[in-house]
């Protein structure tokens, strides 16, 4: 990925950003119990060819850099990595005290068993610890959705295994946190705040934690008119995990995207930014995300 502007970018998004980012760090959320604080702002590359890059010419997103807590990697990206550019990625993420953000599976076609899903990736988690990671997060890939939604097994057939898959995590890295992820308004708000409760209370009858945080993927290009209707839907899910103390995580993406045009990338979300910020939407975490291979310039 050409890094030319990427700080600019870097900038664009601190102004955008920069309320927001005071007024949450002056909140205590779900925090006060956990290993460690969410991280304000993290961020991903779309490929395994542009982290390369962004690696590569690390002096160009110096800047970028001072304001993230993490990079996020997707495990299905891990086994493309050779232990030799993981471990040079491994020594340059600590210089920069940069923590690993994975976004991993919990319940997928290849494992709808809780902890077979954690054995059947391990290796490849243990594997970025082994060579000096440290892993800040785990973040389930939309684990009701594809159980509810895709697989037609139920909701309580979800929340078992994600209560088994949070609890295996749990025990084999217990400083990392852990949440989930799911998309809206494929899910309509009350679906989301009830599996919220009844996976809050999965875990309280394991004896574990609760979720760390709730990171909603928003699919903004879906909504209809009145869009700020929408908008104050996704606030409704924030308010309630902040009521049960639980980090809430917003990614930010062009939804709308035109893969032939870098800026719609940028515009995306800069739209997005201003339109939650408008109805009062103020997440624990900001997750600037791409996984469309695009865009090629930051």
């Amino acid at each position: 990925m050409r890094l030319c502007s990427i700080e600019n970018g870097a900038r664009r998004l601190r102004a955008l950003l920069g309320a927001a980012t005071a007024l949450a760090a002056a909140q205590c959320f779900a925090g006060d119990a956990t290993p460690r604080p969410l991280p304000k702002i993290i961020i991903d590359a779309p490929t395994v060819v542009q982290w390369r890059d962004m690696f590569s010419h690390e002096e160009q997103w110096r800047e970028a850099r001072s304001f993230i807590g993490g990079v996020l990697f997707f495990h299905s990206n891990l086994p493309h990595i050779s232990d030799e550019q993981m471990l040079d990625w491994m020594r340059k993420l600590r210089a920069w005290n940069l923590l690993i953000e994975l976004e991993v599976g919990a319940i997928k076609e290849w494992s709808t068993d809780g902890e077979k899903s954690v054995r059947l990736q391990k290796g490849a988690w243990d594997r970025l610890t082994k060579l000096g990671g440290e892993i800040g997060s785990f973040a389930m890939d939309s684990p009701r959705d594809k159980a509810v939604v895709d697989m037609h097994l139920g909701e309580d057939f979800a929340v078992e295994q994600t209560v088994r898959f949070i609890g295996a995590v749990r025990r084999a890295y217990p400083n990392a946190l852990v949440g989930d992820i799911e998309q809206y308004p494929m899910a309509k708000p009350e679906e989301h705040i009830r599996w919220i409760d009844r996976l809050e209370e999965g875990l309280r009858k394991s004896g574990l934690r609760g979720l760390d945080f709730y990171r909603l993927d928003v699919d903004w290009a879906e909504f209809k008119e009145p869009k700020d209707r929408w908008w104050r839907d996704v606030k409704r899910i924030e308010d309630h995990c902040h009521e049960r103390h639980i980090g809430f995580s917003l990614i930010y993406w062009a939804s709308h995207f035109n893969k032939h045009v870098d800026k719609s990338w940028y515009d995306g979300i800069m739209y997005e930014g201003k339109a939650y910020r408008d109805v009062g939407g103020v997440p624990d975490q900001y997750v600037i995300e791409s996984w469309l291979a695009f865009p090629v310039v930051a």
